[in-house]
């Protein structure tokens, strides 16, 4: 039987639940999983194509594992976003996130179980993949209970002393128990890949996702994140709603904090009072709203909600809420036609709002794509600039602000 290693190329939270479930689907069906390349046959690398950047570190590590000695099958969202491109030079077996289940199976057809029937990850997947003294010493953390406790144990000791028991980025650091409630997207974002990737949307049956939590409460975990493409729309297809089941969540007794992470703006505006109301439970941590922009031409230009005004009087609703949790937002810089007076009505809405953190990123052009063809393009040198600008206003108006390692991605906190 060959020996198969499960690899990531430094993908989103749901690729790697996805490679967490088809490592699960895997080892049920009998077939044997390593955690070291020396000892494989057989490489699935699971790879995201959402930026530009991430794409190319996609091809890169493909070519990277090509004609080595290993069967390499290429999964997640590249073989669906650029599959000419990968098919200029790999002619292996390709699965797609959206045909995941079937594309699988076709592979390493079911002998027990089929792929729907494998439980979901509820732990991001972490994998071991270099012959180093580093990823020994991890293999024996990993099996040793005891070493990976009191290692734990030293680590939020530092982070409760660094920066403080109570704050929403220590609870955030806690272990992590992922629910995925729903695949797909019900977007038309002119710049968005995901859709393509990933399929049309539908939810997780609402049981399952309560007793996913469950679970995790059992289990003895606190920090839990709720995670999706489109978490807002979850429920449209089952006679259910995103409200819904927060309410039901947060109903249970106990010490724990949930994260809901990029929702789309449109929902916000379309549940704000039910929103409000879970709010004020106060068992939420992060509240995350992916915005994109603050200038209703560039929102239309995008296919996104343009009611800015709107949503600035919702989220000032929320941020009034007397609870604890950060509120945070995502915006892109540099769509194409973006003036630099549009650019700076984004940044003074962060200001208005007074947002706990967020994200800027650069834009990045996806092939396939409606803003591929709008022109004209803001150039790499605008882009940084102006990245620059928002650094220095964000700091002027209370904000830490840094770049994340070779990304263009401006992430900004509220200095307390």
């Amino acid at each position: 039987m060959k020996n198969i290693l499960v690899l990531t190329s430094g993908v989103c939270w749901n690729r790697s639940l996805d490679a967490g479930k088809i490592k699960n689907y895997l080892i049920r069906n009998g077939y044997k999983v390593v955690e070291r390349i020396h000892d494989a046959d057989t490489i699935i690398l699971v790879t995201c194509a959402f930026l530009n950047g991430k794409s190319e570190n996609s091809h890169r590590l493909v070519k990277n594992y090509l004609g080595k000695g290993h069967e390499l099958i290429v999964a997640g969202c590249l073989p669906a976003v650029e599959k000419e491109k990968i098919r200029e030079y790999f002619s292996g077996h390709l699965a797609e996130t959206k045909n995941i289940s079937e594309d699988i199976e076709k592979i390493f057809p079911p002998t027990k179980i089929r792929f729907d029937e494998v439980e979901d990850a509820n732990i991001l997947f972490q994998e071991i993949k270099k012959d180093t003294y580093i990823s020994l010493l991890k293999r024996i953390v990993k099996k040793s209970k005891i070493i990976e406790k009191n290692l734990l144990l030293i680590r939020e000791h530092l982070l409760k002393h660094l920066i403080g028991k109570n704050s929403p980025a220590y609870k955030f650091s806690k272990k992590q128990y992922h629910i995925r409630i729903a695949w797909g997207c019900t977007g038309n974002c002119s710049y968005c890949t995901i859709k393509k990737s990933t399929g049309a949307f539908h939810s997780k049956s609402f049981d399952i996702c309560i007793n996913e939590f469950k679970k995790g409460l059992k289990t003895g975990y606190k920090n839990f994140i709720l995670d999706a493409t489109d978490i807002g729309a979850y429920g449209i297809d089952i006679k259910s709603s995103f409200p819904e089941l927060l309410e039901k969540i947060t109903d249970f007794s106990g010490d724990y904090y949930i994260s809901i992470r990029e929702l789309n703006a449109r929902w916000v505006a379309h549940y704000i009072q039910d929103l409000v109301r879970i709010l004020q439970k106060n068992k939420i941590l992060m509240f995350d709203v992916a915005i994109q922009s603050a200038c209703p031409r560039i929102l239309k230009l995008m296919k996104r909600s343009s009611n800015i005004e709107e949503l600035k009087e919702d989220l000032i609703k929320i941020r009034k809420i007397k609870a604890d949790f950060s509120l945070t937002c995502e915006f892109i810089i540099g769509f194409p036609t973006e003036t630099e007076e549009e650019f700076m009505q984004t940044l003074k809405f962060i200001k208005e709002v007074g947002f706990d953190g967020g994200q800027l990123y650069e834009f990045s052009c996806r092939p396939g794509t409606e803003a591929e063809g709008i022109e004209p393009k803001i150039s790499k040198k605008e882009i940084l600039k102006r990245i620059k600008i928002a650094k220095k206003y964000l700091k002027d108006y209370g904000y830490n602000a840094m770049y994340l390692p070779g990304q263009t991605i401006l992430v900004f906190t509220k200095r307390k």
